[in-house]
């Protein structure tokens, strides 16, 4: 199957305001290159992660030997590789240089940080022909002592050893659903906030069926909690549809929150029928906080790393890394 590059796109900012946005992320100007990557779980004790793109010329390296899919999706079928091959084929040759034994930190929850060592290299080939990209990585094993906080399939990798920071890390992902009560009232929110946009909301004069499809609660490096949400006007199976990405911030008050930003995006005929899906949030201390982001795709799907900034769609925030390939 022919496979199709999906990118990222980044834009100015539109803050409390929503815009149409057919597909998913498109390509973004470089940003300054920041030693960080997503790492998904390969198996019960080790994860897998890809530093560079490379290129391998529709040619199998000598070296290349099948290996067990991840358990975390999204990382495709990487082959095993010697690390000649890996240096050959990789293109990036600024990016992350790294080799058997290489230790590395892994932000899991609740502040804990546990040492990754490098154990094998690996790689997956795409169809480059139609513009995609290659990778290449390694497995790395968690130690033994960290185990135990080592439960999800979605995590941030950056060097062993980073720097001190200002404080203890505690944010992240509380929960990947609110609670009845907090969706009722986020949803509330998103249909008064959008209900008179005749782009989003109304067809011909007439207010197209609105549906609520779950809130995912995540907290800051202060403390403060903030909700990505997620709507439906129309209907995915028949006629005109909107889905609508919103984030929402808990404060003080009547209502005890409000809305920061709001994006739609087209899901008639052969645009994505689903919103992006945020798979885990990652304290990255000194007041910085990641987002690990699936965005599916009608031939496709892209795993993104952004920068959480408030009042700002994913759009709009600051992509940190991209695994992307189109079918």
């Amino acid at each position: 199957m022919l496979r199709l590059p999906l990118g990222i796109v980044m834009s100015g900012t539109v803050a409390l305001a929503a815009v149409m946005s057919p597909v998913g992320p498109n390509r973004a100007p470089a940003a300054p290159a920041e030693r960080i990557w997503i790492a998904g779980r390969y198996d019960q004790n080790r994860i897998v992660v890809y530093f560079a793109t490379a290129h391998f010329n529709d040619t199998t390296p000598p070296s290349a030997r099948k290996i067990a899919v991840p358990k975390a999706d999204g990382f495709f079928d990487p082959v095993s590789l010697s690390p000649s091959d890996v240096e050959r084929f990789r293109t990036d040759t600024a990016a992350e240089h790294f080799a058997i034994g290489d230790r590395y930190d892994l932000v899991l929850d609740k502040g804990h940080v546990a040492t990754v060592t490098l154990t094998s290299l690996i790689g997956f080939m795409s169809d480059e022909q139609v513009g995609n990209d290659s990778y290449v990585g390694a497995l790395g094993t968690v130690s033994r002592e960290d185990m135990r906080a080592f439960t999800k399939d979605y995590y941030v990798l950056r060097p062993h050893g980073a720097p001190a920071r200002d404080r203890a890390l505690r944010g992240g992902l509380v929960s990947d659903a609110a609670s009845a009560s907090v969706d009722s009232a986020i949803g509330q929110l998103i249909r008064e906030r959008l209900s008179a946009d005749t782009s989003v909301a109304r067809r011909d004069g007439k207010a197209l069926p609105f549906t609520f499809l779950g809130a995912t609660v995540l907290t800051l490096a202060d403390g403060s909690q903030r909700y990505y949400a997620r709507a439906l006007f129309g209907s995915t199976d028949d006629g005109p549809c909107t889905n609508v990405e919103a984030w929402v911030a808990a404060e003080p008050g009547e209502r005890g929150r409000r809305i920061l930003a709001t994006a739609a995006h087209g899901c008639q005929d052969d645009m994505p029928k689903d919103l992006p899906e945020l798979l885990n949030a990652v304290d990255l201390g000194d007041g910085r906080a990641a987002l690990i982001v699936n965005w599916p795709g009608t031939d496709g799907r892209s795993l993104l790393l952004y920068e959480y900034r408030d009042g700002a769609t994913l759009a709009e925030m600051r992509v940190l890394q991209s695994i992307s390939v189109a079918e």
